[in-house]
C-alpha cells in the first residue's frame, strides 16, 4: 500500500500517525472520522491501547522546529518496516518523528539515498515489482516433474494449466527457461514477495534488525541534522552521535 503522507490525529487533537488516502477515506467514509483538511482527519472515537508513539512529545518538526503541517515520519521506511518481525514493528514506533512540510522534500531525499545504498550493499536493484510469482511457481513446479519440456510429453490437466497461463501452446525452450532460470532463482529469493521482504529476511537471519534500525537512524541524523530530537529517544541517539563526531575527526 501507497503511504502519501495523510495525518491522523486522535480524538484529543493529538498527532497520531501517518496513513494512506485509502485509509483516510475509509475512515471518512465509514463516519469514524472528521476532515482537517484534505490531507488530515481527526478519529471520533478513543482509541484503545497504546495508541501513541508521540504522545509527551512537543508538537514541532524535529528538524526545524517548526510548527505548522507537521505530518509522522518514519525514519525506518516503511517498505522494509512492513516486512519486520512482529516485535520489532512495535518497539521501533519511537523512531516516527514529527516532520513539516518544508523539510520533507530533503528527508524524503536522503532516505531515498539511503535506501539505494542498501540495495548497493545487497547488490540488487530497488524495485517494486513482485518477486514470488504464485503462477509462475504453478508452471515450474509441473515443469519439473517431467524430463521432457515438451508440453506433448505432459498429461492432460498440466497441458490445460501450461495453456491457460501461455494463452497458447507454449514451445520447448520456453518451459526449459523456466526450469533452469527460475530454479536459480528460488534458491537465491525463496518465497520473498519482494525485494524488500528479501533483504530484511537477510537482516534477521543474520540478527541484525538493531544494526538496520541504527543504519535509517543515523543517516537521518547525519544529514537532516534534527535540532529538535525527542527526549525519549535521547538515550538511543547519543551513541550514534559519538559515532558521526569520531568519523569527522
Amino acid at each position: 500500500m501507497k503511504y502519501d503522507k495523510c495525518n491522523m490525529y486522535f480524538k484529543d487533537g493529538t498527532l497520531g500517525c501517518l496513513i494512506s488516502t485509502i485509509k483516510m477515506n475509509w475512515y471518512i467514509k465509514k463516519g469514524l472520522a472528521e476532515v482537517i483538511d484534505d490531507k488530515s482527519i481527526k478519529l471520533l472515537f478513543d482509541v484503545k491501547g497504546d495508541k501513541n508513539y508521540m504522545r509527551d512529545r512537543d508538537n514541532i518538526c524535529v528538524i526545524c522546529g517548526g510548527k505548522d503541517k507537521l505530518y509522522g515520519y518514519n525514519v525506518i521506511n516503511q517498505s522494509f518496516k512492513r516486512y519486520f518481525p512482529l516485535e520489532h514493528k512495535n518497539h521501533n514506533n519511537e523512531l516516527v518523528f514529527l516532520v513539516c512540510r518544508e523539510c520533507q522534500p530533503d528527508t524524503d531525499y536522503y532516505n531515498g539515498l539511503y535506501i539505494k545504498a542498501i540495495f548497493d550493499e545487497y547488490k540488487e536493484t530497488p524495485d517494486d515489482q513482485p518477486l514470488y510469482d504464485k503462477n509462475i511457481i504453478n508452471i515450474y513446479n509441473i515443469v519439473k516433474k517431467y524430463k521432457s519440456t515438451n508440453i506433448e510429453d505432459y498429461n492432460d490437466e498440466d497441458k490445460e494449466i501450461i495453456k491457460k497461463h501461455f494463452g497458447n501452446t507454449p514451445e520447448s525452450k520456453e518451459l526449459a527457461h523456466i526450469r533452469s532460470d527460475y530454479a536459480k532463482y528460488l534458491r537465491k529469493y525463496g518465497n520473498s514477495e519482494n525485494l524488500y521482504e528479501y533483504i530484511i529476511k537477510k537482516v534477521v537471519d543474520n540478527n541484525k534488525i538493531k544494526e538496520f534500525e541504527d543504519g535509517f537512524l543515523k543517516h537521518f541524523l547525519k544529514y537532516l541534522e534534527p535540532q529538535f530530537i525527542p527526549d525519549d529517544v535521547l538515550e538511543r541517539v547519543k551513541p550514534l552521535l559519538e559515532e558521526l563526531e569520531q568519523e569527522m575527526d
